[in-house]
Formats: structure tokens, C-alpha cells, sequence
């Protein structure tokens, strides 16, 4: 199995299963590196619901929680997986620290922004499915809700990864995020689908411990050590080269045409109101020129014209 890829500054090539689990495995210690500082916060935020739930019934506001929480030190893991996708050798503990300081701020009102978007949409599934129980029309509506969450599944899948990569303003960041949830469905369906396979794995080994202490321990290993990452790494396989094919690549072209137009402007400003920069601009055009190899050594150019010319004379 195949999956058609693009990669920074190179022709597009076509990637397999193969070239998936060889990153993966290759990179697991950054994997684990990043694992391992977004624990921490993972820690606290569970700490925070266990601790509110002794103080008020456990809701769904609660258990959402983490989601804003943790948001901020999202952007370190995104940061790693993101520049594992992108043939980067960066060392995992100060990528991981680069993405958490340049981007903390937007992956917290990312954090919140979700977070808001599933309740809403949770209470609307909950509403539209108890409501049609008495009018089978509300059943549109609840399909409609679980078409909106599905797209706002595929969107946060690109935003996390545009925010870390591009220097966007957020309205443009949740624009292209929402472009590329529609437009690159089989990315997205293959993201979702490796995403399931994940879940398969996770709950087979919940099946065959068949203890549920066990259970907990197997769930805290992998949320320390493994899942979160894990998960990143899956979705960015996919999605970031869609990123750089469409979002990075096609800037360059326009982005070169801005500083070409640019620099004529100065130019022609500079030859406006002074005239010997025409002269000096000519002198540094013709600075590579002023040498020339004649007859086994270094001779000036004017030089060597002005001998012909005498010669010619003569």
C-alpha cells in the first residue's frame, strides 16, 4: 500500500506502509521524548477532573477539561512529530521546547475553541437524537450534527500543524484548516482510518489483560509513554504533506515575485534621486567582469581591451 506524498523542495514521490512505520520506529526515542514532557501536564489535568469530581457531579464539562488544559504543551508534540514528517533531524528536547514557547498562546485559544465546538455539538447530537424519538425529521439533524463533528475532526487535524509551521493570523489558520478538511478527504479518511486501527490495538491489549487494574496500568503506560505522539505522528503522515504542497510550495513562486518587485522599486527609487548610483550600480554589475583569464594569468578587463584596441589601430 502506497500513499502519494510531497516533501520540501523535492519532486512528489509516492510513500508506502513501509516508509510509515520505518519513521516511526527510527524516531520512537523522539517519540517518547515528547511522550514524556506532555505527561506532566496530561497528569495535571487528569489530577484537575479527579479532584472536581469530589466537588460536582462528573459531567462532560469536566471530562473535557484536559482538552484546553493541555493545549498549550500540545504544541510541543506537534512541533516534534511535525518536523519528524518533514526529514528534520532536530534533536526531540529543544523542538519540543520551540514549539511549546513560539506557539503556546494560539494552541490555547485552539484548546478552548474546541473544546466550546464539541460541547456544543455533543448537547446537539444528545438534543436531535432524544427529539426524534417523537419526530422522525429530527433524525436529519442528528445527521447533520455528526457530519459537523466528523468536519471539525478533519479541521483540527490541519491546524495544529499550520499553526506550527506558518506564521498565519488565526482567522486564515481555521480558513485553510477547513479548505483542506473538504478537499483532502482521502488524506483524512486514511488518517481516520490508521487512527482506528490504533484503537483496535489499544483495546486488544485491554481485552487480553482481562484485569482491570491491569487495565489502568496498560492505559497509563500508553498515555505516558506512547499515545499521544503516536497519534500526531499518525495524522501528520498524511496531512503535512498536503500542508507543504499546498500552503508552502505554492507561496514560494508569489514570495519571490514580491522581492523581485521589491527590489526593482528600490532601485528605480535610488536611481531617482541620485544619480551616481546609476554609475555605482554599473561599476558593481561589471565587478565580476573586471578580470579576465588571459594567456595563464588574471588580467583587467579594461586592460586587455584597451591592448586590442591598439592593436586593431595599429
Amino acid at each position: 500500500m502506497s500513499f502519494q506524498s510531497m516533501q520540501s523542495g523535492e519532486k512528489t514521490k509516492r510513500r508506502s506502509m513501509g516508509d510509515f512505520f520505518g519513521g516511526y520506529f527510527k524516531r520512537f526515542p523522539s517519540i517518547l521524548t515528547a511522550n514524556l514532557f506532555f505527561a506532566a501536564p496530561l497528569a495535571v489535568s487528569g489530577a484537575v477532573v479527579w479532584g472536581l469530581s469530589f466537588l460536582f457531579p462528573l459531567n462532560i464539562f469536566i471530562q473535557l477539561l484536559p482538552i484546553p488544559l493541555c493545549a498549550p504543551f500540545f504544541a510541543g508534540v506537534v512541533q516534534v512529530t511535525r518536523d519528524m514528517i518533514a526529514g528534520k533531524k532536530e534533536k526531540a528536547v529543544p523542538t519540543f521546547f520551540k514549539g511549546l514557547k513560539n506557539n503556546w498562546r494560539q494552541f490555547l485559544l485552539h484548546g478552548v475553541i474546541f473544546y466550546l465546538a464539541i460541547l456544543l455539538d455533543y448537547f446537539s447530537i444528545v438534543f436531535y437524537y432524544a427529539a426524534a424519538a417523537t419526530n422522525p425529521l429530527f433524525y436529519v439533524l442528528f445527521g447533520l450534527c455528526l457530519f459537523i463533528l466528523l468536519f471539525l475532526l478533519f479541521m483540527f487535524f490541519y491546524v495544529p500543524v499550520i499553526t506550527v509551521t506558518l506564521e498565519l493570523p488565526m482567522r486564515y489558520v481555521y480558513k485553510d484548516a477547513a479548505l483542506m478538511a473538504v478537499w483532502e478527504l482521502p488524506s483524512n479518511f486514511l488518517s481516520v482510518l490508521c487512527l482506528l486501527a490504533l484503537t483496535a490495538v489499544v483495546s486488544t491489549l485491554f481485552m487480553l489483560s482481562g484485569n482491570y487494574t491491569a487495565n489502568w496500568i496498560i492505559a497509563a503506560v500508553l498515555l505516558v509513554a506512547v499515545l499521544p505522539a503516536t497519534v500526531c505522528y499518525i495524522v501528520h503522515f498524511f496531512v503535512y504533506p498536503k500542508v507543504d504542497k499546498m500552503l508552502i510550495q505554492k507561496d514560494k513562486p508569489r514570495e519571490n515575485d514580491e522581492t523581485r518587485q521589491k527590489m526593482q522599486e528600490t532601485i528605480k527609487e535610488s536611481l531617482q534621486k541620485d544619480p551616481a548610483f546609476k554609475e555605482a550600480l554599473q561599476e558593481k554589475a561589471n565587478q565580476d567582469d573586471a578580470y579576465v583569464f588571459h594567456n595563464g594569468r588574471m588580467i583587467k578587463r579594461a586592460k586587455l581591451e584597451e591592448y586590442y584596441r591598439n592593436e586593431h589601430d595599429v
